[in-house]
């Protein structure tokens, strides 16, 4: 994070056997099922998405008579842990593994290795040997952690990137299509509209406009 950065937090704590008696009966989805139950230690990261980030924007920013506060508060937590499990739904899992801290630390050196070298796509080869973890369960705790395959989650930061630079930098497709490792702009604008949803070129256009 960049220095003199401001930040605000959320940190919520709340016991599963509460959750289950909330929901009151149990979610036909092994990963949601697999948190309420809370055998093993579980971890997973969501990005930050609209249904998400208006509830904690509310919690950050709503003025609420104090008499109501406890009361607002609880709601919108709750609303906040269903958008999270609504999210984790949809995710794919057949099977959920408890992690340790070594596997935790080791799962967010390999994306922060992804995310200073977006000019080039991994190797899950080289990833496995870099980092000393098989190849099987490196993709397989990524893919749980993070909710995509490495590729994807790379793609899709990748596109992030590029449409901070056409936007804020005010860099030329092609510029933005070499400097993040594309030797052909057709499969730049290709990968670019399939995780933006439009095309490089209209962005931009439409990002200098504003």
């Amino acid at each position: 994070m960049p220095k003199n950065t401001i930040q605000n937090s959320i940190s919520i704590s709340i016991d599963a056997s509460y959750i289950r008696e909330l929901i009151g009966a149990r979610i036909n989805h092994p990963l949601v099922n697999m948190i309420l139950e809370n055998r093993q230690p579980l971890f997973f990261e969501e990005l930050v998405f609209i249904p998400l980030l208006k509830v904690v924007d509310d919690i950050m920013t709503s003025s609420v008579p104090k008499p109501l506060q406890d009361f607002y508060y609880k709601l919108k937590t709750l609303e906040l842990i269903c958008q999270l499990l609504i999210s984790l739904v949809s995710r794919d899992e057949k099977k959920v593994y408890g992690l340790n801290i070594t596997d935790i630390k080791m799962i967010y050196q390999i994306k922060e290795h992804l995310l200073n070298n977006l000019e080039q796509a991994p190797s899950i080869a080289e990833l496995s040997k870099m980092y000393g973890m098989s190849e099987t369960k490196l993709k397989r705790l990524f893919n749980q952690v993070f909710g995509k395959s490495i590729f994807q989650y790379f793609q899709n930061f990748r596109m992030q990137e590029a449409a901070r630079l056409l936007k804020e930098e005010l860099l030329s497709v092609s510029e933005v299509g070499y400097r993040l490792g594309f030797s052909n702009l057709g499969h730049f604008t290709k990968a670019f509209e399939k995780v933006i949803g439009i095309k490089p070129k209209r962005y931009s256009k439409q990002a200098h406009n504003l």
